[in-house]
């Protein structure tokens, strides 16, 4: 979030996450905290599913929660 605000970066892309269950928390627990820690600072955070397409001109492209909705 510091490097975010640091860069004065227009939007977060996350990546890296939720595709395996390589640690000891749930596989949804870094998608749950960046989300909760961009409700502070409101950038613009891009967290798509996996497969879906993002368009890195489309600043009005909205993402759900998704992770919420999936069963574990």
């Amino acid at each position: 979030m510091k490097a975010a605000k640091d860069l004065k970066a227009k939007r977060r892309f996350t990546v890296h996450n939720s595709k395996y269950a390589l640690a000891h928390h749930s596989w949804k627990e870094p998608l749950e905290n960046i989300a909760n820690a961009n409700k502070k600072d409101s950038l613009n955070l891009i967290t798509p599913m996996i497969g879906e397409p993002v368009y890195l001109n489309d600043t009005a492209q909205i993402f759900t929660e998704w992770w919420k909705t999936v069963r574990e």
